[in-house]
């Protein structure tokens, strides 16, 4: 992309194409692209990953249903597959393994670093979108990889971030994390656990072909889980539907508003969870802010999340941790 103008102007193709699920004319624009000489990872980080987060926020301010922005994200995914699939690895190339983590389904980033791992000569194996870490582990253990490298886009995963750090240190594989939820410096990354974090797909490479990770140093540096931690997890169904009882005797909801309404109490209770793990209250005030303003952009009543955190907060006598947190976001936010 020889110029600024350029560049827009290649964006907003790509954009018009994934809005409307294109794939063909998305796959073709970037293959002139690419016979202009532009590399794929600028490809991806100028005009890809721009549109993405543009499409995230035409969702959360409600100019796009969920369909249109599935179909879009679906659209970039494919496309990403379709551009790194003719990529050969040497057999005795140096093997990475690319993986969401527990309970994360945004799957684009993973995509994005397993094309760039693989044009800088990488053997990749990308796992995709909110592998159990069990299972996880059982496959790092089984095929041993170099490194992997792990992705968390939303907050309410860092709990199953962690569970997927823990699996892989226990097949004595380090972790590279990179995604939104570690936060802009990483610090997050590195307080569950990985050895290293990068910002991009771009660094992502830069790392792993110059680090000397310790996994055991690493897990051996992150501190023992509050106790209610567990106890939140294992509570979870109970108070949602403690949540949803109270949401509905302010207002009654359609089938499908319930179900997405106990999707969301489901994530900020294991948001909540993460604040707890990370000792870090931002994390949840950060995610109750992002949750008022995509709830209310769809339709749902001014204050249900205020009702919600009123609900926890009365059923929570017993986890005095976890029950000042929420009385604390709830406060803080009126």
């Amino acid at each position: 992309m020889a110029s600024e103008r350029d560049e827009q102007e290649a964006r907003l193709a790509f954009l018009a194409a994934v809005l409307g699920a294109d794939v063909g004319t998305a796959y073709r624009l970037a293959l002139d692209l690419l016979d202009r000489g532009v590399p794929l990872d600028t490809i991806v980080s100028r005009a890809l990953a721009p549109n993405q987060a543009e499409i995230g926020e035409r969702w959360e301010r409600g100019d796009l249903g969920v369909a249109d922005e599935h179909g879009a994200t679906a659209a970039i995914e494919d496309l990403l597959a379709l551009l790194a699939f003719p990529l050969e690895a040497d057999p005795d190339a140096r093997a990475v393994v690319v993986a969401c983590a527990e309970g994360d389904t945004h799957a684009l980033s993973t995509r994005s670093v397993a094309a760039a791992l693989g044009l800088a000569g990488w053997k990749v194996t990308l796992l995709g979108a909110s592998l159990p870490a069990d299972e996880l582990g059982r496959f790092l253990g089984q095929h041993r990889p170099e490194a992997l490298a792990l992705s968390c886009t939303i907050p309410s995963a860092l709990p199953g971030a962690r569970r997927s750090i823990r699996a892989a240190h226990r097949a004595k594989v380090p972790v590279l994390a990179g995604g939104r939820a570690f936060g802009p410096d990483g610090h997050r990354a590195i307080a569950l656990g990985a050895d290293a974090w990068a910002p991009d797909a771009t660094s992502a490479v830069e790392t792993l072909e110059r680090w000397t990770p310790d996994p055991e140093r690493a897990e051996a540096a992150v501190p023992q889980p509050h106790p209610e931690c567990e106890a939140l997890a294992l509570r979870r169904v109970s108070l949602t539907d403690v949540a949803l009882t109270r949401a509905r005797e302010r207002e009654p909801f359609e089938a499908g508003d319930a179900d997405r309404l106990a999707d969301e109490v489901g994530a900020l209770l294991r948001v909540a969870e993460a604040s707890i793990l990370l000792d870090e209250p931002a994390v949840l005030a950060d995610f109750l802010a992002w949750q008022r303003r995509t709830l209310a952009a769809h339709g749902f009543a001014e204050g249900v999340v205020d009702e919600v955190l009123g609900a926890l907060v009365g059923a929570l006598d017993d986890l005095p941790t976890t029950r000042r947190l929420l009385q604390d976001a709830r406060q803080g936010s009126s």
